[in-house]
This record gives C-alpha cells, structure tokens and sequence, in this order.
C-alpha cells in the first residue's frame, strides 16, 4: 500500500473525489475503484474497499431531499 487509509482524512478525501466522479455522471460508478487506484496511488484492494465503503455509506451521507 502506498498511502496509509486509516487516517479519516484519506477516506474523507476519497470519499469526496467520489462524490464529485458520481456528479459528472460520466463514470459508471461500479467501476470507480479504478480511478481511485490510479488518482490515489494506492492498491487494488484498498480501492474495492475504500470504493465498497463509499457505496454503503453514501445514503447516511446524502439522505433523500424531503
């Protein structure tokens, strides 16, 4: 691993680039693991898990408008 993930200003920071990937709408978001391997110079399996985390949070993060 390049970079240390359990800082959660990394996740944060990934997490944010994701939010911003998803509102281009030009990605499809299942394969976003990629372009965090490739923009955070991190591995693999630190991107499927960072990506996997950013997935089942992203609802708690931006609830439905009411």
């Amino acid at each position: 691993m390049v970079q240390e993930l359990d800082r959660p200003e990394d996740r944060g920071d990934m997490f944010a680039y994701l939010d911003r990937l998803k509102d281009t709408g030009i990605v499809n978001m299942f394969f976003a693991a990629t372009h965090l391997q490739e923009t955070f110079d991190i591995d693999w399996d630190d991107a499927k898990e960072v990506h996997q985390q950013w997935m089942s949070t992203y609802s708690d993060r931006h609830p439905p408008h009411e």
